[in-house]
Formats: structure tokens, C-alpha cells, sequence
């Protein structure tokens, strides 16, 4: 039963971080706009040399008002990557110096986003959380009615 508990306890966190990165991709598409300029467009490598990550880095600036802002996010939900290439054809998508759009959180300014919106791999998230549900949920329901597992109780011998 711990181990249900555990497992609960990971769904939910997967869900709920997959779940917010929805919503603010969501939300993110009706935030308003403005002219930011790219001050770092490079790619970095992260990880061991066995589990090698590789992620775009774009640092902006932006002005609201009287206030600057820098940022570094080009959207959420970015996925790890494994490859150096897909990494550097979001990097270099950002030139160095060039001016570009990015979409703001009216209510909290400081918070930016280059590509506003649901990413195209936003499903899988979705069918991840909704197959972690579903397991649990099967686990669940095995734990609490023994009785529906005839596959394990011993078959007795009709040796008469």
C-alpha cells in the first residue's frame, strides 16, 4: 500500500507540473506584446557523459514602461533534448543583437515568454499524465478487490 501512496504521490506531481505548464502556455497566448533583443543565443551542454542534455540559451531584454526585464524563457514545457542539433535550430532561430517578439504576463511583467502558446508536443504531456491516472487508478482498484485476481489463486487438482 506505501508503494500506491508513493505512486499517487508522483502522479499527482507529474500532473500538476504538466498541468500548470498547460495553463500558462494557455494563458501565455493572450498575453500582450512587445519588442525584446537578444543579448545570448547559444547552446549548452548539461548532464554526465552517459545521460548527456543539451538546451537552447536565449537571453532577451524587454521594456515595460519605464521598467527593463531580462528573461531566458522561449516557451513552456521545452522538453529535454538529446541531440546538440535540435538545440542549436531553436538557438539560432534568436540572433545574436536581433529584435523579436515576446508575449508578457500583464500582471507580472517580469515574466516573458518568446513563443507563446501550447508547444507542438504539448498531447504526449497530456497522454502521460492521463496513462499515470489510469494505472494508478488500476492498481488502485486490484489492491482493494482481491477477489478479481483468479489468475493468481491456486488452481486445486480434480485428482479424485
Amino acid at each position: 500500500m506505501l508503494g500506491l501512496v508513493l505512486l499517487g504521490i508522483i502522479v499527482v506531481s507529474i500532473g500538476t507540473n504538466i498541468f500548470s505548464g498547460i495553463t500558462r502556455s494557455l494563458v501565455s497566448k493572450r498575453w500582450p506584446r512587445t519588442t525584446a533583443q537578444i543579448l545570448v543565443s547559444a547552446v549548452y551542454r548539461d548532464g554526465t557523459d552517459v545521460s548527456a542534455r543539451w538546451a537552447p540559451e536565449v537571453v532577451y531584454r524587454y521594456k515595460i514602461g519605464t521598467e527593463t526585464f531580462t528573461s531566458r524563457r522561449i516557451r513552456f514545457l521545452m522538453p529535454p533534448m538529446y541531440q546538440p542539433e535540435e538545440a542549436s535550430g531553436i538557438a539560432e532561430s534568436y540572433s545574436l543583437g536581433s529584435i523579436v517578439q515576446v508575449a508578457y504576463n500583464p500582471a507580472i511583467p517580469s515574466e516573458s515568454v518568446l513563443e507563446p502558446g501550447l508547444p507542438s508536443g504539448a498531447l504526449k504531456h497530456i497522454l502521460l499524465v492521463l496513462f499515470l491516472v489510469a494505472v494508478t487508478g488500476y492498481i488502485y482498484y486490484e489492491i482493494r478487490h482481491p477477489e478479481r485476481r483468479i489468475l493468481l489463486r491456486s488452481i486445486p487438482d480434480d485428482a479424485s
